[in-house]
């Protein structure tokens, strides 16, 4: 759909928006099974202490999808501003064309305009789109995995 707008928000103006639409991304990229949920106490003290930034993409005034990203450095970057993408997703039916390839673009001028020199993108197995961000000029920085050490 054409009428997406992008735009900067705040967690704590946003966050009963998010349950319908977290469930709907949790299915998509881990399973049904999957309850995990972050805790909205952290995520709004990191937005207010911009260390993490809210972007929102919203039809109708609708929120239908949602990009959050982390402000920090990197080790091998200790000089330049750096932010990593914490999540990053558009509701299916508003994928069609060039939405989700516009929303990325969106965040990486606003990420620019902030002074982050690196951005650092990641999908999941469940939603694997690398090929899209290697078509507007990513390339493939490593490949993480992750273990729980404290449950099954």
């Amino acid at each position: 759909m054409r009428n997406l707008e992008f735009k900067e928000e705040t967690v704590a103006d946003c966050w009963d928006e998010f349950p319908e639409l977290g469930r709907l991304h949790r299915e998509e990229v881990r399973g049904a099974d999957d309850d995990s949920w972050p805790s909205q106490d952290w995520y709004i003290a990191r937005n207010e202490d911009e260390d993490l930034k809210l972007f929102t993409a919203r039809s109708n005034g609708v929120l239908v999808g949602y990009c959050v990203m982390m402000m920090g450095g990197d080790v091998k970057r200790s000089e330049e501003l750096c932010a990593t993408q914490d999540v990053l997703f558009l509701h299916a039916d508003h994928r069609a064309g060039l939405a989700g390839v516009r929303f990325i673009k969106y965040v990486e001028n606003q990420m620019a305009e902030a002074g982050v020199g690196w951005l650092y993108q990641s999908a999941t197995p469940g939603n694997n789109f690398g090929k899209i961000l290697e078509r507007i000029g990513y390339s493939q920085s490593t490949i993480t995995y992750a273990k729980n050490l404290q449950g099954e």
